[in-house]
């Protein structure tokens, strides 16, 4: 796999995450109180993680790198334009295993389920312990019995990806029992495991340039759409 592809997998398994992976903020945020709490939600199923396998998928979503990352090297040419259309399926394929070869401290499994309109509700499988560890505060307390170990989140979001950068609005996010988790409460956790990737990106500051030219991400139902 040669380097430019690899950054990809990090940088798409980030947007597609809805940048759960390698969020930072540049300051340290404010703990949380009990007043961050929402009422309880109806619980619904969330989907077992995928094995992070080499399916035909991910080989797919790999050709489409590869045309990404000529297209850049030779300068992005309008006339070498790339559009390119991802099956939720496969794009969910990718994610499992751009996780398994690139692992995200505090974060072992993304799972998109993606709508019209750019909505986008992601099943993220978070390490508690480990946000625990690094920062205690960041669980509030009448949230700490349910969200300890490796538990499963569901995160509602709406993409802006368009001109070169990548933004999105958190809508709703709920705990592994259906507890809704407010907003103020979501972004610190998501805070704190953006200080512990690789890469530092100020959601909510400065948006995040789309890589290797890409201009445009639009989602439709069940759909990933791209182009340069």
């Amino acid at each position: 796999m040669n380097n430019p592809r690899l950054l990809w997998i990090g940088a798409a398994t980030m947007l597609l995450a809805l940048a759960v992976l390698s969020t930072a903020a540049s300051q340290t945020p404010s703990k949380p109180g009990p007043e961050n709490m929402l009422p309880k939600a109806s619980p619904e199923a969330l989907p077992a993680p995928l094995p992070g396998n080499k399916t035909a998928g991910v080989d797919q979503v790999l050709q489409v790198l590869d045309w990404l990352a000529e297209y850049d090297r030779e300068g992005r040419k309008p006339a070498n334009k790339i559009n390119f259309r991802l099956p939720e399926s496969v794009v969910n394929e990718y994610l499992a295993y751009a996780l398994r070869i690139n692992p995200r401290p505090g974060l072992s499994s993304v799972t998109v389920k993606l709508g019209a309109n750019n909505e986008i509700s992601a099943v993220v499988w978070i390490d508690f312990d480990a946000i625990a560890q690094w920062h205690s505060w960041a669980l509030p307390a009448p949230l700490r019995p349910l969200l300890n170990g490796k538990k499963a989140l569901r995160v509602d979001a709406q993409m802006d990806a368009r001109n070169g950068v990548f933004n999105y609005t958190l809508k709703s996010a709920f705990g592994p029992a259906g507890d809704a988790i407010a907003k103020k409460v979501m972004d610190e956790m998501v805070q704190v495991i953006g200080l512990h990737q690789r890469e530092l990106y100020n959601i909510g500051q400065q948006p995040i340039p789309l890589p290797f030219g890409l201009q445009r991400l639009w989602c439709e139902k069940q759909l990933l759409n791209g182009e340069t």
